[in-house]
Protein backbone atom coordinates (compact mmCIF):
# COMPACT_ATOMS: atom_id res chain seq x y z
CA UNK A 1 0.00 0.00 0.00
CA UNK A 2 2.96 2.25 0.38
CA UNK A 3 4.67 1.90 -2.67
CA UNK A 4 1.10 2.59 -4.61
CA UNK A 5 0.79 6.13 -2.36
CA UNK A 6 4.16 7.11 -3.57
CA UNK A 7 3.60 6.34 -7.20
CA UNK A 8 0.06 8.09 -6.89
CA UNK A 9 2.06 11.07 -5.47
CA UNK A 10 4.61 10.93 -8.05
CA UNK A 11 2.35 11.34 -11.01
CA UNK A 12 0.55 14.11 -9.19
CA UNK A 13 3.50 15.82 -8.85
CA UNK A 14 4.23 15.06 -12.38
CA UNK A 15 1.36 16.17 -13.55
CA UNK A 16 1.59 19.72 -11.25
CA UNK A 17 5.10 20.21 -12.84
CA UNK A 18 3.48 20.11 -16.36
CA UNK A 19 0.89 22.31 -16.07
CA UNK A 20 3.14 25.06 -14.09
CA UNK A 21 5.40 24.74 -16.92
CA UNK A 22 3.01 25.41 -19.26
CA UNK A 23 1.38 28.45 -17.28
CA UNK A 24 4.61 30.01 -17.41
CA UNK A 25 5.09 29.50 -21.21
CA UNK A 26 1.93 30.97 -21.83
CA UNK A 27 2.52 33.90 -19.49
CA UNK A 28 5.80 34.34 -20.70
CA UNK A 29 4.16 34.08 -24.29
CA UNK A 30 1.46 36.86 -23.21
CA UNK A 31 4.04 39.13 -21.58
CA UNK A 32 6.07 39.15 -24.46
CA UNK A 33 3.23 39.53 -26.93
CA UNK A 34 4.07 36.66 -28.68
CA UNK A 35 1.04 34.85 -27.88
CA UNK A 36 -1.64 37.72 -26.57
CA UNK A 37 -4.69 36.09 -24.07
CA UNK A 38 -6.40 39.40 -24.54
CA UNK A 39 -6.99 41.64 -26.70
CA UNK A 40 -5.35 44.32 -25.15
CA UNK A 41 -2.25 42.96 -25.25
CA UNK A 42 -2.87 42.36 -29.17
CA UNK A 43 -3.43 46.53 -28.84
CA UNK A 44 -0.23 46.46 -26.99
CA UNK A 45 1.27 44.58 -30.01
CA UNK A 46 -0.13 46.89 -32.62
CA UNK A 47 0.84 50.49 -31.00
CA UNK A 48 4.67 49.48 -31.04
CA UNK A 49 4.38 48.42 -34.62
CA UNK A 50 2.95 51.91 -35.52
CA UNK A 51 5.04 54.29 -33.04
CA UNK A 52 1.45 55.76 -32.31
CA UNK A 53 1.70 55.68 -28.53
CA UNK A 54 -0.90 53.99 -26.07
CA UNK A 55 -4.29 53.87 -26.40
CA UNK A 56 -7.37 52.76 -24.53
CA UNK A 57 -10.94 51.46 -25.42
CA UNK A 58 -13.71 53.50 -26.57
CA UNK A 59 -16.29 51.20 -27.64
CA UNK A 60 -16.72 47.61 -29.53
CA UNK A 61 -18.71 48.35 -32.58
CA UNK A 62 -21.75 45.71 -33.21
CA UNK A 63 -20.90 43.32 -36.00
CA UNK A 64 -22.87 44.29 -39.44
CA UNK A 65 -22.24 41.68 -41.93
CA UNK A 66 -22.67 38.62 -39.63
CA UNK A 67 -19.19 37.19 -39.76
CA UNK A 68 -17.53 36.40 -37.16
CA UNK A 69 -15.47 39.69 -36.47
CA UNK A 70 -14.62 41.71 -33.25
CA UNK A 71 -14.09 45.60 -34.38
CA UNK A 72 -12.88 48.04 -31.46
CA UNK A 73 -12.09 51.71 -31.51
CA UNK A 74 -9.32 53.07 -29.49
CA UNK A 75 -7.70 56.08 -29.05
CA UNK A 76 -4.85 57.86 -27.34
CA UNK A 77 -2.88 61.56 -27.39
CA UNK A 78 -1.42 60.28 -30.95
CA UNK A 79 -3.71 58.23 -32.71
CA UNK A 80 -7.38 57.06 -33.17
CA UNK A 81 -7.21 52.83 -34.39
CA UNK A 82 -10.25 51.27 -35.68
CA UNK A 83 -8.56 47.30 -35.65
CA UNK A 84 -10.64 43.88 -36.12
CA UNK A 85 -9.47 41.51 -33.43
CA UNK A 86 -9.65 37.43 -33.56
CA UNK A 87 -8.69 34.27 -30.97
CA UNK A 88 -7.56 31.18 -32.06
CA UNK A 89 -6.24 28.97 -29.42
CA UNK A 90 -3.18 28.12 -31.53
CA UNK A 91 -2.38 31.85 -31.72
CA UNK A 92 -4.25 33.63 -29.10
CA UNK A 93 -6.01 36.84 -29.90
CA UNK A 94 -4.12 38.67 -32.99
CA UNK A 95 -4.75 41.54 -35.28
CA UNK A 96 -6.62 40.72 -38.59
CA UNK A 97 -6.62 44.18 -39.36
CA UNK A 98 -6.61 48.11 -38.67
CA UNK A 99 -6.68 51.48 -39.31
CA UNK A 100 -4.16 53.57 -37.50
CA UNK A 101 -5.10 57.46 -37.82
CA UNK A 102 -2.91 60.01 -36.96
CA UNK A 103 -4.03 63.13 -35.04
CA UNK A 104 -3.67 66.65 -36.13
CA UNK A 105 -4.50 69.22 -33.60
CA UNK A 106 -4.34 72.04 -35.75
CA UNK A 107 -7.55 70.76 -38.11
CA UNK A 108 -11.00 71.18 -36.21
CA UNK A 109 -11.33 67.31 -36.40
CA UNK A 110 -9.24 64.04 -37.84
CA UNK A 111 -11.44 61.27 -39.57
CA UNK A 112 -10.18 58.17 -41.31
CA UNK A 113 -12.22 56.27 -43.40
CA UNK A 114 -11.69 52.57 -43.36
CA UNK A 115 -13.90 49.37 -44.94
CA UNK A 116 -14.13 45.31 -45.79
CA UNK A 117 -14.90 43.86 -48.69
CA UNK A 118 -17.38 40.54 -48.33
CA UNK A 119 -18.04 38.37 -51.23
CA UNK A 120 -21.55 36.91 -51.38
CA UNK A 121 -20.37 34.50 -54.18
CA UNK A 122 -17.23 33.99 -55.29
CA UNK A 123 -17.86 32.24 -58.49
CA UNK A 124 -20.35 35.03 -60.13
CA UNK A 125 -18.38 38.58 -60.81
CA UNK A 126 -19.93 41.58 -59.18
CA UNK A 127 -21.78 40.27 -56.15
CA UNK A 128 -20.29 41.61 -53.27
CA UNK A 129 -20.91 43.90 -50.38
CA UNK A 130 -18.98 46.47 -49.22
CA UNK A 131 -19.12 48.20 -45.44
CA UNK A 132 -17.70 51.48 -44.75
CA UNK A 133 -16.61 53.32 -41.22
CA UNK A 134 -15.89 56.29 -40.74
CA UNK A 135 -14.10 56.98 -37.21
CA UNK A 136 -12.15 59.87 -35.98
CA UNK A 137 -11.69 62.65 -33.29
CA UNK A 138 -13.14 65.95 -32.75
CA UNK A 139 -9.82 68.21 -32.09
CA UNK A 140 -11.82 71.54 -31.82
CA UNK A 141 -13.92 72.50 -28.60
CA UNK A 142 -16.05 74.13 -31.45
CA UNK A 143 -17.22 71.39 -33.53
CA UNK A 144 -21.09 70.71 -33.03
CA UNK A 145 -22.24 68.63 -35.86
CA UNK A 146 -20.21 66.56 -38.33
CA UNK A 147 -21.96 65.86 -41.97
CA UNK A 148 -20.56 62.68 -43.69
CA UNK A 149 -21.59 62.88 -47.84
CA UNK A 150 -21.20 59.32 -48.94
CA UNK A 151 -21.32 59.66 -53.23
CA UNK A 152 -21.95 56.57 -54.80
CA UNK A 153 -20.26 57.74 -58.70
CA UNK A 154 -20.56 54.25 -59.90
CA UNK A 155 -22.99 51.57 -58.60
CA UNK A 156 -24.00 51.74 -54.98
CA UNK A 157 -26.30 54.41 -52.61
CA UNK A 158 -25.54 57.90 -51.90
CA UNK A 159 -25.75 58.16 -48.13
CA UNK A 160 -25.77 61.29 -45.93
CA UNK A 161 -24.93 61.23 -42.37
CA UNK A 162 -24.99 63.74 -39.50
CA UNK A 163 -23.04 63.04 -36.08
CA UNK A 164 -23.93 64.85 -33.08
CA UNK A 165 -23.29 65.12 -28.95
CA UNK A 166 -24.91 61.81 -29.10
CA UNK A 167 -22.85 60.16 -31.32
CA UNK A 168 -19.69 61.71 -29.53
CA UNK A 169 -17.82 58.96 -27.15
CA UNK A 170 -16.34 61.04 -24.56
CA UNK A 171 -13.76 60.32 -22.50
CA UNK A 172 -13.06 61.52 -19.02
CA UNK A 173 -11.15 64.28 -19.96
CA UNK A 174 -13.23 65.77 -22.06
CA UNK A 175 -12.14 64.67 -25.66
CA UNK A 176 -14.66 63.22 -27.99
CA UNK A 177 -14.36 60.86 -30.55
CA UNK A 178 -16.40 59.36 -33.12
CA UNK A 179 -17.46 55.89 -34.95
CA UNK A 180 -19.86 55.67 -38.08
CA UNK A 181 -20.44 52.64 -39.67
CA UNK A 182 -22.24 53.54 -42.96
CA UNK A 183 -25.27 51.64 -44.59
CA UNK A 184 -23.63 48.49 -46.56
CA UNK A 185 -23.26 49.17 -50.17
CA UNK A 186 -24.00 46.52 -52.64
CA UNK A 187 -21.66 45.98 -56.21
CA UNK A 188 -20.02 50.14 -55.73
CA UNK A 189 -17.45 50.27 -58.00
CA UNK A 190 -16.20 53.77 -57.32
CA UNK A 191 -17.20 56.36 -54.48
CA UNK A 192 -16.12 59.62 -52.91
CA UNK A 193 -16.34 60.55 -48.93
CA UNK A 194 -16.36 64.34 -47.49
CA UNK A 195 -16.76 64.77 -44.02
CA UNK A 196 -17.60 68.71 -42.74
CA UNK A 197 -17.65 70.18 -39.56
CA UNK A 198 -20.07 72.96 -38.41
CA UNK A 199 -20.16 74.75 -35.43
CA UNK A 200 -23.16 75.21 -32.63
CA UNK A 201 -24.48 78.09 -34.78
CA UNK A 202 -24.20 76.31 -37.99
CA UNK A 203 -20.80 77.64 -39.49
CA UNK A 204 -19.24 75.81 -41.68
CA UNK A 205 -15.61 74.82 -39.68
CA UNK A 206 -13.77 72.92 -42.70
CA UNK A 207 -14.20 69.53 -44.86
CA UNK A 208 -12.31 66.79 -45.09
CA UNK A 209 -12.21 64.76 -48.36
CA UNK A 210 -11.84 60.97 -46.96
CA UNK A 211 -11.62 59.06 -50.18
CA UNK A 212 -8.85 58.76 -52.75
CA UNK A 213 -6.32 60.58 -51.30
CA UNK A 214 -7.04 61.99 -48.67
CA UNK A 215 -6.87 65.83 -48.24
CA UNK A 216 -8.73 69.14 -47.19
CA UNK A 217 -10.63 71.42 -48.91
Amino acid sequence: MKRRKKRLTTRKRSALGWITALVLVVTAGHLSGVYCLTPGRALRNLEQENFCGRTEWLCRLGEPSGANRDLRLSAGEHAVILGEYRFSWDRGWQTMRSSVLARDAERPFSAGLDFWTDIRDPGVHGTYIRYFFIYGVLESTEVAELEITFDAQEGGTDQTVRLTKADWFTTESGERFFLCALEPEEDLYSYACCITAYDANGGELGTFQAAGIPHWE
